[in-house]
């Protein structure tokens, strides 16, 4: 749609966000920030009151939102992350109590302004839960197993360190020593939260996200706001700019307040996307802070002096480069694993493949035979005439067809049963096959009734007629005893292209029926029902041999 149609469908939700309460206090907190802590307005104790107030109003609204979110996520990941993000917010919550009731036993030094031993592990513990939860759910949101989870984690890994390592290099003191809680607080201070962006990028790009693209957006925008305010903590207290670190804090949790009423917003329960391919921002992240990392440590390199801070970021740079060669060697081993996972799929749909291919020939096979003697059926046979028409207007030729009916048949199949006939017609099936070459078409046109389709016979009809009739009188074994078939035998031959399938199916025919009829009253000449009658020549187009079964008990040979 254009830019009015988006216009229009935004406008709804626009309106619904501003009856939202949730959404209504994050805007009001983003205000107030910009309004009392971009001048500065109040002492340290008024500012710090204002701005564990709204963090802990910000908060609260985070758990109330976030835990509807959860008992209306359709999944488990998405009951997870946003089950999670309600963990987080309580945590967060929790610690902006005690600060305020700090707050309330006196005034607070600005170290402790800024959070206290208690508040500090209460973040921690808040923001490791949703990192735990996304590294857990990496195989469910879509993704291949195991191998994402060490990449993310060694990706963290990275990403803190590098934080570390510049908030060392901005913040320690060339000389002395450092207190392991300055370490600490280096470490999950603005590393802690760029992690976050990590688990919100590889969360939103899997294939059923348990948020919008609008959602992730803006709690990416939170964690790098938060990050900047805990990496710039030090730098803005030296130029007495407090206010503007607890403002900068407010701003970030009001964004995380706005994402998760955008999403309750935005959601759409069973929509889903496909997975997006390609490297995202939170991906490069990793290497951004490798290559930030080594162009510290190019710097103090070219320094004088080596003191702690720069220290730090030799051992820093050290770190990350061994984690990226271990990232990388993680990635080659999932490469490799996808390769041989991928050749052993093609293997198997090729096999899957050759078996269709069989199947289909089978079905073939079975659409254009006869499943009891294996020869052509009558619609092969109408296929093949067609083509052999077809190509005579090509080239000249002659075409010959011989329509063979078993005379008297179904005494085999009342005398001897159905099986012995079965028999009969697989042992005639055989001899007629045997009178012609491999490129003639033999087919069962059903019942007892055969034909012969022949291009460019060599010699005349009646040779042929003679070898088939010499054929099938020789006698069939069956249990017990031996039978003798005979048939008539219908003969059309043509040159001619203009001559249809069904024509020279019709006069074969009619040259068989003519055959049959002629052996008939031979046989009633002779005073006999059932005897065998020697070969006769019909028309001059048509060719027939007469004759008969012949009931021999005792006779075995064939």
């Amino acid at each position: 749609r254009g830019s009015d149609g988006r216009t229009r469908a935004a406008a709804p939700v626009a309106a619904a966000l501003l009856r939202d309460p949730a959404f209504v206090i994050a805007l009001l907190v983003l205000i107030t920030a910009v309004a009392v802590f971009g001048p500065g307005r109040g002492d340290l104790q008024t500012q710090l009151l204002i701005c564990w107030s709204m963090l802990a109003l910000t908060h609260v609204g985070l758990v109330v939102v976030a835990f509807g979110l959860t008992r209306a996520a359709p999944d488990r990941v998405g009951r997870w992350v946003w089950g999670s993000i309600t963990v987080a917010g309580s945590a967060y919550a929790v610690g902006d109590a005690l600060q305020l009731w700090m707050l309330s036993q006196g005034p607070l030094t600005v170290t402790l302004g800024f959070g206290g031993p208690a508040q500090t592990s209460l973040v921690l513990a808040g923001t490791t839960v949703p990192l735990a939860a996304v590294l857990l759910l990496t195989p469910t949101a879509g993704h291949r197993p195991r191998r994402p989870r060490a990449r993310l984690a060694l990706d963290v890994t990275i990403v803190m360190i590098a934080a570390t390592v510049f908030g060392a290099y901005l913040t320690l003191p060339p000389s002395g020593g450092v207190p392991v809680s300055v370490w600490l607080g280096l470490f999950i201070g603005p590393g802690l939260f760029l992690a976050v962006v990590l688990s919100i990028g590889v969360i939103a790009r899997a294939q059923h996200p348990p948020m919008t693209r609008a959602t992730a957006m803006i709690l990416v925008a939170a964690a790098f706001v938060e990050a900047g305010a805990q990496a710039g903590a030090p730098v803005l207290v030296r130029a007495d700019r407090v206010a503007w670190h607890l403002g900068v804090t407010a701003v970030a949790s009001a964004l995380l307040l706005a994402a998760v009423s955008v999403q309750r917003a935005l959601r759409a329960p069973g929509r889903s996307r496909r997975a997006q391919s390609g490297r995202s921002l939170a991906g490069a992240l990793p290497y951004v802070a490798f290559l930030a990392t080594f162009a510290l440590l190019l710097r103090v390199l070219l320094s004088q002096s080596m003191g702690v801070q720069h220290w730090t970021v030799v051992v820093g740079a050290l770190a990350s480069a061994v984690l990226v060669v271990w990232r990388q060697i993680v990635v080659i081993a999932d490469n490799g694993r996808l390769v041989t996972e991928l050749d052993a799929r093609v293997e198997e749909l090729n096999q899957l493949l050759l078996e269709r291919q069989r199947l289909t020939e089978a079905l073939r096979h079975e659409a254009t035979h006869d499943p009891l003697t294996g020869l052509a059926n009558r619609a092969l046979l109408g296929t093949r005439l067609d083509e052999a028409i077809a190509r005579l207007t090509e080239r000249p030729g002659r075409i010959t067809l011989m329509v063979l009916d078993l005379d008297d048949f179904k005494l085999v199949n009342d005398r001897r049963g159905h099986a012995a006939g079965d028999a009969v017609l697989r042992a005639v099936s055989r001899r007629v096959r045997g009178c012609v070459r491999d490129h003639d078409l033999v087919a069962r046109l059903g019942g007892d009734e055969f034909a012969v389709l022949i291009e460019d016979l060599v010699g005349d009809d009646e040779d042929l007629e003679a070898r088939i009739a010499a054929a099938l009188r020789a006698p069939i074994s069956l249990l017990g005893a031996t039978v003798g078939a005979a048939a008539s035998v219908g003969v059309v031959t043509t040159e001619d292209a203009a001559r249809s399938a069904e024509d020279l199916m019709h006069a074969a025919d009619l040259a068989m029926y003519e055959a049959k009829r002629s052996r008939q009253l031979a046989g009633a000449q002779a005073g006999t029902a059932v005897a065998p009658i020697p070969a006769a020549s019909a028309t001059a187009t048509d060719g027939a041999i007469d004759s008969s079964f012949v009931d021999r008990p005792g006779l075995l040979s064939e």
